[in-house]
């Protein structure tokens, strides 16, 4: 370039260049401008195409007229095609079309349906309009097939008159987004702000918390390795209704209802709050914890062992630390902070289950004898027979310690884990009496004051909550009852073995209900057979059977035993 030559524009090449660079700024500006409205098109989309799922599957919409607006509105956005006008506005139920473009020349059908069958009914309602648009669209809220079969619709097709492809004319939610992708003249914000608007802006402003309630419920049931089915039946779908992608944070969240996060985390001992993702602690760190009194540790196991019958317990200290069962009635020199675990491995519904009941400091006096007490006295409850306890104490690396409250599910630090096992019996034996080696004050503590106040709080609770199942029970058995069909005028109620007794005499079939008041018959053999096995059923479960026979004593002979001169019903 010749130096001497003049600039033919009105500014120095230096300002030339900081034009340049400002307009790619501002090409790159508006370019990571529309990806962002992009990006909330396409989160809004998902969100309402769930949101219209589970409306639908659980029948709340109403021919989808809520849908047919907002559709009209995102289409004149984002399609390139112009304003569209909803027809049921002024004709209700139209036929075959509930959308029609400005210009006329397109109709769109907006269902909920995606089966071949509702392509081939449309076209032909569209082919009996009197005035037919020039293409026709279908719009899937729920997600269309991959696959419609051409050759069943090509005779539907030809009588409607027009130009139909299954390939690009059924659409769905997804195939909206692609549209307003590939148009640069598409409304993007004015989208997003529709959509917003018709499911509530709060909902949607929440959403980064609803993903991490999906990625952390999803890492619940992972860690526990759940089948496919068995995340159908925490969630309460239909395996026929459930998304292809339920084990997706994506496909999961719209059902993640507050009552379904709430039995998740009672099903597998996680803090809702964490679920939720309103709290970062999977387990407590430095705060109360529920075996730190004699009150605690009674209501602990008693809870335990109502739920699941047995447990078995973990202390865990940190791999660095002596024999812990020293310096049980001194603080010993070293470290202040020095974390220590408590938490028990139960078996629940779908497998192994861990409850994670606090990290305290071992340095300190009362937690670390609190620790030692509960273990001693879970080797008692052993000895008695009491809830099917066992304890063993084991050395983790402090990291781990400290993990399982904020980062990692102890089910996950369980999978692959063999603590090293500490050895407690020749510091703590039994001999009539729990002898804490050298320590005589504790021995006394224990024996007379710390175990008959955990034992007595135990076997008190226990009584308790005996009579609730009890009391509840008949309850529960008094409204089953109900939900039954009274027996006919003058016919007695007989149930039970009873019953089955008195069929077998009248060689009777027996009558059996089940919680909801469905009823069946059966053999007195499959009668006898299905009380054995539910003896121990509560009422209240819905696979509890009720086994009866309604006797109709109309006509009684006295030469004769009742039985055989009775109706059997």
């Amino acid at each position: 370039m010749d130096n001497g030559r003049a600039w033919p524009w009105a500014f120095a090449p230096d300002t030339l260049h900081a034009q340049l660079a400002a307009a790619r700024l501002a090409m790159n500006h508006t370019a990571d401008s529309r990806n962002t409205q992009l990006d909330r098109l396409a989160l809004a989309l998902a969100v309402f195409k769930h949101y219209v799922e589970i409306k639908n599957y659980a029948q709340l919409l109403d021919n989808n007229r809520l849908a047919e607006s907002l559709i009209a509105d995102l289409m004149s956005c984002l399609i390139g095609r112009g304003k569209f006008k909803n027809l049921n506005e002024e004709t209700p139920n139209h036929p075959a079309i509930d959308l029609l473009s400005e210009d006329g020349t397109l109709g769109v059908q907006v269902t909920t349906t995606r089966t071949p069958d509702k392509v081939r009914k449309t076209l032909e309602k569209f082919a009996a309009l009197p005035v037919k648009p020039q293409r026709l669209f279908l719009v899937m809220l729920c997600g269309r097939r991959e696959n419609y079969p051409i050759a069943s619709l090509a005779e539907h097709i030809r009588r409607a008159g027009i130009q139909f492809d299954p390939r690009t004319d059924i659409l769905d939610l997804e195939s909206l987004y692609r549209m307003a992708q590939a148009n640069d003249q598409a409304r993007i914000e004015e989208a997003v702000q529709r959509l917003e608007e018709e499911m509530g802006q709060r909902a949607l402003a929440l959403l980064g918390d609803f993903n991490k309630n999906a990625d952390r419920v999803l890492q619940v049931l992972h860690a526990h390795d759940l089948r496919r089915s068995e995340f159908n039946e925490i969630l309460g779908i239909d395996p026929t209704q459930a998304p292809t992608d339920i084990t997706t944070a994506h496909g999961l969240q719209p059902w993640l209802t507050p009552g379904i996060c709430t039995a998740i985390a009672d099903q597998f001992n996680v803090p809702v709050g964490w679920l939720n993702g309103t709290d970062d602690r999977i387990g407590d760190y430095y705060n109360s914890s529920s075996w730190r009194t004699t009150g605690d540790v009674a209501g602990l196991l008693s809870n335990v062992a109502e739920r699941y019958g047995h447990a078995h317990f973990c202390i865990v200290i940190p791999d660095g630390l002596d024999n812990p069962f020293e310096h049980l009635e001194h603080t010993p020199q070293g470290a202040w902070d020095v974390p220590f675990l408590v938490f028990y491995k139960a078996r629940g519904t779908y497998g192994d289950v861990y409850a994670h009941l606090g990290v305290q400091p071992w340095n300190t006096l009362h937690h670390r004898q609190a620790a030692v007490f509960l273990s001693t006295a879970l080797r008692d409850f052993s000895r008695q027979g009491f809830g099917h306890f066992s304890v063993t104490w084991e050395q983790w690396p402090q990291d781990d310690i400290l993990a399982s409250c904020t980062d990692i599910l102890l089910a996950e630090l369980m999978q692959h884990r063999t603590g090293l096992p500490l050895e407690g019996q020749d510091c703590i034996h039994f001999d009539g009496r729990w002898q804490f080696t050298g320590q005589p004050s504790l021995t006394s503590r224990f024996n007379d004051d710390y175990l008959p106040s955990v034992l007595h709080g135990f076997q008190h609770l226990q009584q308790l909550q005996h009579r609730c199942r009890v009391l509840q029970q008949h309850v529960d058995t008094q409204a089953a009852w109900r939900a039954i069909a009274s027996p006919a005028p003058g016919a007695k109620r007989i149930d039970g073995y009873q019953a089955c007794d008195i069929a077998q005499l009248c060689q009777a079939p027996l009558r059996c209900a089940d919680a909801q008041g469905n009823e069946c018959e059966l053999s007195v053999d499959q009668a006898r057979a299905l009380i054995d096995e539910q003896l121990e059923m509560a009422a209240a479960d819905p696979r509890k059977r009720f086994i009866f026979l309604d006797l109709h004593v109309d006509r009684l002979q006295s030469s004769r035993p009742i039985a055989q001169s009775s109706n059997c019903r």
